[in-house]
């Protein structure tokens, strides 16, 4: 059928703008000024315009437009027409028919379409090799499992069984005809695959999966060292100060039978501790509302990124727990916690083997190549690396501050959730994810069971220690420092021990209970640890590493945090000001009290300048020129 014929047949063709685009960067750049000149050759000619014209304007003869017409628009009327693929200058329109005779010692020539053309005239040779590539791709247990040398002798022996002529193909190559042999294997398999994907019917119940691969069955979880540098920005005596941050922690859980990231958590120093590794797990297993994005460039999704995020909440449970031998994992608040109150088997890898959890690897690597390594403050895979930032960059803080980066991994793991696979089926992790919830047997915890999954609160037994009368109350010791209150006074003198309960992140005050179970009340730190919240490690790490802290200041976490501020130009130092901040003010304002002169209400006024300097946005002449994120971000059910 003619190119004219077609479009007579099929009048919606004539719109040029609705024919299916092709991605331009396949084509090879020698190829592309052909592929825009005949583009402009069939636009022109469906518009209207005369073949003469459309010639004359291209410098081209009548005929050689017509058959830039013919390449797109004609063919066999039961197919389809190709359309702009027939306008790439590569692209074969029809598969090549040997002409000539088959080449000979007398007459040789090329041997373009020769094996094809050997089968067409040996019917028997062509049925022997269909007949041994399907026996072993139905693996039949009489037939051989083929290879490529071992199909070419079989093809050999039959032409010598037919008497084929020795002065002719494929006796007149040196090959004799072994790699088209292959590539016809190669073939006929893939149209046997084809075959049968094409006659399988779809089956209205989802196949059995095995254990390993159900949802929650086994999570792997590890730590990463981001390839990129960011900032803080803190506001002092009126001046805008931006600092450079040292290289963030990024720890990261996947389930590995529907590859979704169960959650991450972003840590601004080189070493995370047990608490960090608590605050992954509490996201994980938690449920948890969206976060607010406050960078301009940023969009937020219009659906859950995490199983944690889904409507409505589904009870997370965790099966086998993947770890490394990091002293984080191994410490008694994570063991007990996964272990005791979540029933999760715990296996630890061997030391220096990551590829035991290839799986969440590959996620990091999946992130720095769509993120990190796509900031200017990149530091590249290696200290030779082209990509990592300029010497004269590094020399100012980044244009990235700690809070855009962590919204960008948001929304790129978020997109990592929801991007179909074809390894899954054509399926997104997060919708393989809840097809397992809905239809697979998965571990469920009731909803009184789920209340008490708070990693943070922690138990512990401790004597009563009873100064004599006169030198004070009854107090406990717990992490250096004695406990006090009313409880313990009426505390019988029988009663030796009592149990606490604490959060990790904040141990100002604790509560205590008799070993039968009775409430003591509340037990509180002395007068110096009580201005700002602080964790286990902080309290751990001012006892060990900075005696001086708790002696020369109004209080132990102001002295070590003015003590940050003179050496902020250090980025480990600037990742410690943002850690701290984050854990100061993860229970309220912030308030520092800069030596014992300083007023209540001065404290208040540094609070809020703080607070406003490390959330600022940045101003327009700030912003990027690019968005990290490439594709937009809509539910897959949206238009």
């Amino acid at each position: 059928m003619s190119w004219r014929e077609r479009l007579i047949n099929e009048p919606s063709l004539k719109a040029f703008s609705e024919w299916p685009a092709v991605d331009y960067n396949l084509i090879p750049l020698k190829k592309r000024p052909l592929f825009l000149r005949n583009q402009r050759l069939v636009s022109k000619v469906l518009s209207g315009t005369t073949l003469e014209a459309v010639a004359q304007s291209e410098g081209l003869s009548k005929g050689r437009v017509s058959q830039v017409l013919e390449r797109c628009l004609g063919g066999n009327l039961d197919s389809p027409a190709l359309l702009t693929e027939g306008l790439i200058p590569s692209v074969q329109v029809n598969p090549p028919q040997r002409t000539a005779p088959l080449p000979t010692f007398q007459s040789p020539g090329a041997c373009t379409g020769a094996f094809a053309a050997l089968l067409a005239q040996v019917p028997e040779l062509k049925k022997e090799l269909d007949r041994a590539i399907e026996a072993d791709f139905k693996r039949k247990s009489v037939s051989e499992r083929l290879t490529a040398e071992s199909l070419h002798n079989r093809f050999v022996f039959k032409l010598a069984a037919l008497n084929w002529p020795l002065d002719r193909y494929p006796y007149t190559t040196a090959s004799r005809g072994y790699e088209s042999v292959r590539r016809y294997w190669v073939i006929k398999k893939q149209e046997l695959t084809a075959e049968q994907y094409q006659h399988q019917e779809a089956s209205s119940q989802a196949a059995a999966l095995p254990l390993t691969l159900r949802a929650l069955a086994t999570v792997q979880v590890d730590e990463h060292l981001i390839d990129v540098h960011s900032r803080i920005s803190i506001e002092l005596g009126g001046e805008l100060i931006h600092l450079r941050l040292a290289r963030c922690t990024l720890l990261l859980a996947i389930d590995v039978g529907t590859q979704c990231v169960l959650g991450f958590h972003l840590v601004p120093t080189a070493a995370p501790n047990q608490q960090d590794m608590l605050a992954l797990i509490e996201r994980c297993v938690t449920k948890r509302q969206p976060p607010a994005l406050t960078t301009p460039q940023f969009t937020a999704p219009s659906g859950p990124a995490f199983p944690s995020e889904l409507e409505p909440s589904v009870a997370i449970s965790l099966g086998t727990v993947l770890l490394d031998n990091a002293w984080i994992h191994h410490s008694n608040s994570v063991v007990d916690f996964l272990s005791a109150k979540m029933g999760a088997a715990l296996r630890f890898g061997y030391p220096a083997l990551p590829k035991t959890r290839a799986l969440v690897e590959r996620v990091f690597h999946y992130l720095e190549l769509r993120l990190g390594h796509r900031f200017d403050s990149t530091t590249g895979s290696s200290p030779t690396d082209p990509a990592k930032e300029s010497k004269k960059n590094a020399k100012k803080p980044p244009m990235l501050s700690f809070q855009t980066l962590e919204e960008a991994l948001y929304l790129t793991l978020f997109e990592f959730n929801h991007r179909p696979r074809p390894h899954l089926g054509g399926s997104s992790p997060m919708d393989l994810f809840r097809h397992q919830l809905q239809t697979q047997w998965i571990r469920y915890f009731a909803e009184g069971q789920t209340a008490g999954f708070r990693p943070w609160l922690s138990q512990k037994t401790v004597p009563v220690h009873r100064p004599k009368p006169g030198n004070g109350t009854p107090f406990v010791m717990f992490e250096y420092c004695r406990y006090r209150g009313p409880g313990l006074i009426k505390l019988t003198s029988l009663k030796s021990q009592v149990v606490i309960e604490y959060d990790r992140r904040d141990i100002r005050r604790i509560r205590a209970k008799t070993l039968k179970g009775e409430d003591l009340g509340e037990l509180r730190a002395p007068q110096s640890w009580q201005r700002f919240a602080h964790s286990v490690s902080t309290r751990r790490m001012l006892f060990k590493n900075q005696r001086a802290h708790r002696a020369d200041q109004h209080d132990p976490v102001t002295g070590w945090f003015s003590d940050l501020l003179e050496k902020r130009d250090q980025p480990k130092i600037a990742s410690q000001i943002l850690r701290i901040y984050q854990e100061i003010s993860a229970a309220g304002r912030m308030g520092l009290a800069f030596g014992e002169d300083q007023t209540r209400e001065e404290c208040w006024q540094h609070n809020a300048a703080t607070e406003r300097s490390l959330t600022r946005n940045t101003t327009a002449e700030q912003q990027y020129s690019w968005s990290p994120i490439r594709t937009p971000l809509k539910r897959e059910s949206e238009p």
